[in-house]
């Protein structure tokens, strides 16, 4: 996984109003239910890039700013 709970809902501050109706409609549900949104947003995000980020080593071997913009699409996949 490339991010975690506290940085979804402290640096990324998902959007309540962008987030997908039914169920899943509040970051509260979403948090709950976080591993599992963010496990498939990441295998999302290797497919994106080619497995490019897991043969480098995973997200901590790629440099600052890829990485931060690869933290902020994974974030975008879970909020929606």
């Amino acid at each position: 996984p490339y991010i975690d709970a506290p940085y979804y809902t402290a640096v990324f501050k998902p959007n309540k109003n962008a987030m997908i109706q039914g169920a899943y409609n509040n970051v509260d549900a979403h948090v709950a239910n976080f591993e599992s949104f963010v496990a498939r947003a990441s295998e999302l995000a290797d497919r994106l890039l080619n497995n490019k980020i897991t043969h480098l080593g995973g997200i901590d071997f790629v440099s600052p700013y890829p990485q931060s913009l690869i933290k902020k699409a994974v974030a975008a996949f879970v909020q929606n």
